[in-house]
């Protein structure tokens, strides 16, 4: 089976290219670029326009531990709103949280691997994952939040302010995990949230908490797979 994933996501400093068999994709010194399809899987750390290829197996090559990550949590930065809610159909919030809690231990095909390799490749993904946890949250009727909708539409480039933003806010009331998204994605990636938006994002999040809001929480009684821990049981608050 051949994978093609590529991942860009702002970091500091450093230009990390992930790749397994393939062209060198250039990429800004402050960003990383995940991008394999078969064969030797490496990732290329850049620090000051000196950069340094660790292969994920230095002595027999290959990929095997790479696309069992993959496998097992199959999430990539790089989509759109299509390819977004096929991914949240099929992201899977306890296993890719067992991965990203204890590490790849637990994957046969990443043991002997490259420590250095895996020391990486772990820190490239743990911050992807933290993002789906956030994107592929679910309300009470198992779609997808509002908050999600508000990262699409700013990734479309499409013109926001203070009412489109309140009207997501609001629409998060009926459901207790879509009003946790929001302290979390200002918590966890306010880096994708425009400096001008913190401010009511701020705001939002004192009426998120209020009873004007809270009273709007519907009960299900189905249980959808989703991102956030208040998931956890037929009939709770969601």
């Amino acid at each position: 089976m051949i994978f093609f994933l590529i991942i860009i996501i702002i970091l500091t400093n450093l230009c990390f290219s992930y790749h397994v068999y393939g062209e060198l994709s250039k990429r800004e010194d402050n960003s990383y670029t995940i991008n394999y399809t078969v064969k030797d899987a490496f990732v290329e750390i850049c620090d000051n326009g000196k950069c340094e290829k660790i292969f994920e197996d230095e002595i027999n090559g290959g990929h095997d531990c790479t696309v069992a990550i993959f496998n097992e949590c199959p999430i990539t930065s790089k989509y759109d709103r299509k390819t977004l809610h096929l991914l949240c159909d099929i992201y899977d919030y306890d296993k890719c949280k067992k991965l990203y809690t204890e590490g790849y231990s637990s994957l046969p095909a990443c043991k002997n691997k490259n420590p250095k390799y895996l020391e990486v490749q772990y820190k490239i993904y743990q911050k992807v994952n933290s993002h789906y946890q956030l994107v592929c949250a679910k309300d009470y009727r198992g779609k997808l939040c509002p908050y999600t909708n508000l990262i699409l539409d700013n990734m479309e480039k499409k013109k926001l302010n203070s009412t489109i933003i309140w009207d997501y806010v609001t629409a998060s009331c009926t459901s207790k995990v879509c009003c946790d998204v929001f302290p979390n994605a200002l918590n966890n990636e306010n880096e994708i949230i425009a400096k001008e938006y913190h401010e009511i994002f701020n705001e939002a999040l004192d009426y998120l908490q209020s009873k004007n809001c809270t009273s709007h929480h519907k009960h299900s009684g189905k249980y959808y797979k989703s991102n956030s821990h208040s998931n956890a049981a037929n009939n709770n608050n969601i």
